[in-house]
């Protein structure tokens, strides 16, 4: 799996899971405060996405994801190591 892959995961459960971003271009360096996602809904996509690919990540390392660029990076780090 590619880090496109990943990237286009995550992105589909953000559109799934935040409605105002469900027809807008996500910005993968913008923080998720600055896409207005709640931490619920954080919680919402990140669960959701690891579920899909399979991958498990430690609650410790999950506190640096601000952004959406950070979580693709930390998923496609954990898919590449199960791979």
């Amino acid at each position: 799996m590619t880090r496109d892959d990943v990237m286009a995961v995550v992105i589909k459960n953000v559109k799934e899971i935040v409605p105002e971003l469900e027809t807008a271009d996500v910005d993968l360096n913008k923080t998720y405060r600055e896409l207005d996602v709640n931490s619920l809904d954080l919680v919402e996509i990140v669960t959701g996405t690891m579920r899909e690919l399979k991958v498990k990540i430690p609650i410790n390392e999950l506190t640096t994801v601000k952004t959406t660029n950070n979580l693709v990076d930390l998923l496609f780090k954990a898919v590449s190591a199960s791979a």
